[in-house]
């Protein structure tokens, strides 16, 4: 006989007090780019940033997938020394690259495949493994159809060690020592870097699980190194975010974050660099990280209690500048570095049953790239989601 578990929607493992729970959901993405095609992922638009180009792309085009599918297992365990937790997750947005001939986007052709997002362990207070940086608020995030959502906000999951303390009446602090590197690239003028990170990132965050409210921090040591002792140095890396959701009626809900900081930019999914390598005249060259800032504020209404309207802004910061010696000009970087990003959602959701959401969404977007032009993008977006 199956015995229900201790938790929603979970059973008991035969012979144990462990509970278990299996989920996920199949969705479906239809998506039309008007004039130009943009990431499979996210509104940002192609590698390029060639507005007249992009714009040529056949007048528009169609992309359907359904990456974003995931499964999910998890468990819970009483003990001695408090709840034990175990959580795996994966989903589809792997891409294996195919071939580098085929059609748009970019010349390049991939397939899904199988990529692991969430796996870890907590015992009591303590969580270990990969999953949601401590940095990033889960909880103030809009409702939109598209995966990333917004471009300003903290996005990554990381291999971590979390130390969470209830203070009571809803308010608790977390201390995080997680992975130090996050892809990123420094050396991007005046040398090339092997290395974004060597030493651990310290992140901390307070909030209130009744007003939801959460402030954040993060402390991180950057560095890059030739390996021909010919370029090496090392810089720290802060930042600092704010956060907020609310329920202002039964109808109305709004959210908000707003981040500054400096080398932490790999933590926004961006394309430019944590920091940068300035010329110093003994050749060692000068790590300098990146100032970024920028934030988004959303909405929503719920017009019945199946239908839903999620609207958002988002702004996001890349100043290069900032960290280049005077009379240098950040032009002389590739069209790749992104200074500036701006989006725009606007959102209708369906659920004729609690398992099933229907939507549209129409995003607007625009890149502003250094040493290149900038590319405004428009986006319809369909979705088919079933969760199980």
């Amino acid at each position: 006989a199956v015995e229900a578990g201790d938790k929603p929607r979970s059973w008991k493992l035969p012979g144990t007090n462990t509970s278990i729970s299996i989920g996920g959901y199949v969705k479906a993405d239809l998506l039309w780019d008007f004039g130009a095609r943009g990431f499979l992922t996210t509104g940002v638009g192609p590698n390029n940033g060639n507005n007249a180009a992009n714009n040529a792309t056949n007048g528009g085009s169609w992309q359907f997938h359904a990456r974003q599918s995931r499964f999910f297992i998890r468990t819970w365990t009483p003990t001695d020394w408090g709840e034990l937790a175990t959580h795996f997750e994966g989903d589809f947005y792997g891409l294996q690259v195919r071939s580098i001939n085929g059609p748009p986007p970019n010349g390049i052709n991939t397939a899904p495949e199988f990529r692991l997002r969430h796996a870890y362990g907590s015992l009591g207070p303590v969580l270990a493994g990969q999953t949601w940086s401590t940095w990033m608020p889960t909880f103030a995030g809009a409702e939109t159809l598209d995966f990333s959502g917004a471009y300003s906000a903290i996005f990554v999951r990381q291999t971590q060690v979390r130390y969470t303390h209830h203070f009571g009446g809803g308010f608790f602090m977390q201390f995080a020592v997680e992975n130090p590197i996050r892809g990123g690239l420094p050396g991007v003028f005046g040398g090339n870097a092997n290395s974004s990170g060597n030493g651990p990132t310290f992140i901390n965050t307070t909030g209130s699980t009744k007003g939801r409210i959460w402030v954040g921090g993060i402390f991180r040591q950057l560095q890059y190194d030739t390996g021909t002792g010919s370029g090496a140095d090392s810089a720290f890396g802060w930042g600092v975010s704010v956060a907020g959701a609310f329920r202002v009626t039964k109808k109305v809900r709004f959210g908000f974050q707003g981040v500054i900081g400096r080398g932490v930019y790999s933590y926004f999914n961006g394309l430019s660099p944590d920091a940068v390598v300035r010329p110093t005249a003994d050749g060692q060259g000068d790590l300098d990280p990146v100032l970024i800032w920028g934030g988004y504020i959303w909405g929503q209404y719920r017009w019945t209690d199946t239908i839903r309207s999620t609207v958002m802004w988002s702004y996001l910061k890349v100043d290069i500048q900032d960290s280049l010696p005077s009379g240098v000009s950040a032009n002389s970087f590739t069209t790749q570095r992104v200074e500036s990003i701006q989006q725009v959602f606007v959102n209708l959701i369906w659920s004729p049953v609690p398992q099933v959401n229907i939507g549209i969404e129409y995003t607007w977007f625009q890149r502003g790239n250094y040493a290149g032009a900038n590319f405004t993008g428009n986006r319809v977006h369909i979705a088919f989601q079933y969760s199980f």
